[in-house]
Formats: structure tokens, sequence, C-alpha cells
């Protein structure tokens, strides 16, 4: 729970979120945003977030497209 909000109700997530989330560090989690496949998106000037449904979507194409 991050300022008494609970990660899993949130539908967006912030960078740094997002860096947790997929066990990366937060420089990637830039790096991933910058892309244009990513599922991030500006709210305001300088503030970027990722939605959480479409991070488990993108995530699911990653591994179809990529065997492991």
């Amino acid at each position: 729970m991050k300022n008494g909000i609970d990660l899993s109700q949130k539908l967006t997530l912030s960078v740094p979120e997002t860096a947790l989330v997929l066990g990366v560090s937060t420089k990637v989690a830039y790096e991933l945003v910058r892309r244009a496949d990513f599922p991030a998106f500006k709210i305001s000037p300088g503030r970027v977030v990722v939605s959480k449904a479409a991070l488990e979507e993108w995530i699911l194409t990653q591994l179809k497209d990529k065997e492991i």
C-alpha cells in the first residue's frame, strides 16, 4: 500500500510503480514509457502514467511474440 492507496485498486501506475510491478529499475521503466508500443500516456506536462489493464495486455503480447 502506498500513501494509503492499494496498488491493486488503481487504474494507472506511475513510472516508479511500473518499475516495481515489472521488477526492473526505474531507469528501465522510463525507457519503456518512451516506446511507441508501451501503454503509457501523459496526463499532464511532466506526468506519465501506465494503464494497468493495457500493461497486462502488453506483457501477454510480448510473451506471444517472443519465445523465452
